[in-house]
């Protein structure tokens, strides 16, 4: 059993890795993860939603409250990286562990992005009537 505690310059290390540029390309999403909502199968949970034609207010409901779980034990186990005292084994699962759920994120965030997209389409629109009424009202002014 390796007890070798890790060092300051690995533990930078590590977190350095975890931070560049697409790090989680490859790296598969956890099975299963335990969160405070319950254990919930990840990766099934997640293909579940990708191949859905169309997404229905509940899974969008299920995908943001999922996401932020995810974040949450990004953060945290992020926070365990930085500053508890782990061996190089630990680590190294904490790291594995990491990549997963940033994997995991990104794949979600990716599901969620046409739901953002119509909001935005929505709001641009909204936007342009208020513009064209604005200057509808400012014309009138001019007018008069």
């Amino acid at each position: 059993m390796n007890t070798e505690m890790l060092t300051e310059t690995e533990r930078r290390r590590c977190e350095a890795k975890l931070h560049r540029l697409l790090s989680w390309v490859g790296t598969e999403i956890p099975t299963e993860i335990h969160l405070g909502c319950g254990d919930i199968p990840l990766r099934d949970t997640i293909y579940n939603f990708l191949v859905k034609d169309r997404l229905t207010e509940e899974d969008e409901g299920q995908i943001h409250r999922l996401l932020q779980n995810l974040e949450e034990r990004e953060l945290m186990d992020e926070k365990k990286l930085k500053y508890a005292p782990l061996t190089k084994k630990e680590a190294e699962g904490l790291c594995l562990e990491l990549a997963g759920l940033l994997r995991a994120i990104m794949d979600l965030r990716d599901v969620e992005a046409p739901r953002q997209q119509r909001s935005l389409k929505k709001r641009g629109k909204h936007h342009k009537v208020e513009d064209v009424k604005r200057w509808t009202s400012y014309l009138k002014e001019l007018k008069e």
